[in-house]
């Protein structure tokens, strides 16, 4: 069975307001000086039978930035492995940003004590450095992200808001 990103809508709904649900897909960005920890974090979640994806998927000779970039936008979710040498990491900062533009759930996880990012400083992140309990910080990881109010609210087909401010005007737009 195959987790999903959204719960599914009511099944009385007409159709111009039922959401697709997608499957889960999960990219993970990481530096490769913690790509021990990452394959070990890919290897579980495929354990407990989701999608996760991974860099070293690219075949010899295939367009690297092109198929991240792919595998990015095609993605529900990006887990982002922080430590100091993945903040150092203008490729991994890419990634996240490249998922945030996209509208992609990014779910940070705390491998080794660092300062994130200011742009995802705010993100609750899941601490793997602190905790040092792996299969509790995993059991977190595999729930599926709830959905945001602004998914909630807009009609289905638009796009959702990555910004606070679009979500206010959103939620102003159907309060009215």
């Amino acid at each position: 069975m195959e987790s999903t990103a959204i719960a599914e809508p009511s099944p009385d709904a007409p159709p111009s307001q039922q959401t697709v649900v997608k499957p889960r897909k999960i990219f993970i960005s990481y530096a490769h000086e913690d790509q021990e920890f990452a394959f070990k974090l890919r290897a579980s979640l495929k354990e407990a039978k989701l999608n996760a994806w991974i860099d070293d998927d690219i075949e010899p000779g295939e367009g690297w930035s092109q198929r991240i970039a792919d595998e990015i936008q095609d993605s529900t979710e990006c887990i982002v492995i922080l430590s100091p040498a993945a903040i150092a990491s203008h490729i991994v900062e890419g990634e996240v940003l490249k998922a945030t533009r996209r509208n992609v759930t990014v779910r940070p996880v705390m491998y080794v004590q660092c300062e994130p990012w200011v742009h995802i400083e705010t993100f609750h992140y899941i601490d793997f450095a602190k905790d040092q309990n792996y299969e509790k910080c995993l059991k977190q990881l595999i729930r599926p992200p709830r959905q945001t109010l602004w998914e909630r609210i807009l009609p289905p087909g638009q796009i959702r808001a990555s910004r606070p401010y679009l979500a206010i005007i959103a939620l102003a737009i159907v309060i009215g």
